[in-house]
């Protein structure tokens, strides 16, 4: 077998709800998000992003029999530190485990990296002055078929989350 045979395309999964609306003066907004997988995957690393209203976020993959495994944790969120975790062991995950991306921000004038003097309202969007919350994963499937049904069920949910957007997409 040729080595070329062996290797196997990541796919990027994002998991995040782009219906994200911040108010102004708000110090603890908790915003959730989730993806099931359609089928299984391998997970090889994860990637939390937030902006400067970011507090601290976690995430967890939950297997269709219950079981729980931590992908992330960050109790104490810096924009600075944007970082691809690789996981020590990659995670084998079967389909129809809902992968779960819990965020909190704060947008009050007690965050001293709020961007907005007075605080105003927040919502998605890829600028700094803007927020975002999600969770980016490395991921491989066991076949080509598999892989483009995953890529075909990510473009739908990612545009289920776009026609969400507070400006409709």
């Amino acid at each position: 077998e040729r080595e070329s045979q062996r290797i196997t395309p990541v796919v990027e999964l994002l998991v995040g709800e782009m219906s994200l609306k911040i108010p102004a003066g708000e110090s603890s907004l908790y915003h959730p998000a989730e993806y099931t997988l359609p089928v299984p995957v391998t997970i090889h690393s994860v990637l939390p992003h937030m902006h400067l209203l970011g507090r601290r976020c976690r995430s967890w993959a939950e297997t269709p029999d219950g079981r729980q495994f931590p992908l992330v944790a960050i109790d104490d969120w810096d924009f600075n530190w944007h970082s691809r975790y690789h996981l020590r062991r990659p995670l084998r995950l079967p389909a129809g485990t809902r992968v779960i991306h819990e965020a909190w921000y704060d947008n009050s004038t007690a965050n001293p990296v709020n961007p907005h003097s007075p605080p105003r309202r927040v919502t998605w969007g890829e600028g700094t002055h803007q927020e975002m919350g999600a969770l980016f994963l490395d991921v491989t499937t066991d076949s080509t078929a598999d892989q483009q049904r995953l890529n075909q069920h990510q473009k739908s949910y990612l545009a289920g989350r776009l026609r969400r957007l507070p400006d409709g997409g």
